[in-house]
């Protein structure tokens, strides 16, 4: 995984009507990268080093969902608490804000990719902070596939991602850059 510090965080947003149309574009999503949606915590655990050379070890902890189980409206894609069955899971999220609601990832297992997924202005998916290779082929199929343009949000640039998509063949995808 190569970390990019000057790429903020890149957002692929989808242009769809209806929530109902949400929904059925989530589940074409899901198709299309062959991801997950999930509920993703992480853990941290103090490694047994002496004291001056202690760490901490993260750990994510995901659990599938499916997208029936998503709680859509106009502002906000959720995972509900009833939706979810393992403890260290439960144990390991922030709500959403709302109580007993969790914030919903596109996972991909393989590489351990994940993208944020909300409602922000319509449904988008968010690779948080800052990007990560590993989040662009996933952002990369969203954009050629759906009706959809990308974005970066705060501040950043956006060049690691024109250039990986230059070097595997999308740059069709970089026209749809706002």
């Amino acid at each position: 995984m190569i970390y990019h510090p000057l790429c903020s965080e890149l957002v692929a947003k989808v242009k769809v009507r209806s929530l109902k149309e949400v929904r059925e574009t989530l589940k074409k999503v899901v198709e299309i990268t062959g991801c997950s949606i999930v509920a993703l915590g992480h853990t941290y655990k103090l490694s047994r080093r002496p004291l001056s050379f202690r760490e901490f070890q993260l750990t994510s902890v995901v659990e599938p969902v499916g997208v029936d189980s998503l709680v859509i409206e106009e502002d906000l894609i959720a995972i509900p608490e009833s939706a979810l069955h393992s403890k260290a899971l439960l144990n390991a999220l922030y709500p959403k804000g709302t109580a007993g609601l969790f914030s919903a990832y596109l996972y991909d297992k393989r590489t351990g990719a994940h993208l944020k997924i909300d409602m922000e202005d319509g449904l988008s998916f968010q690779a948080e902070h800052h990007a990560t290779t590993r989040d662009f082929p996933i952002l990369a199929k969203i954009l050629r596939s759906l009706n959809s343009y990308w974005l970066t949000e705060g501040g950043g640039s956006p060049m690691f991602f024109e250039k990986w998509c230059e070097r595997h063949n999308y740059k069709d995808v970089l026209k749809k850059g706002v």
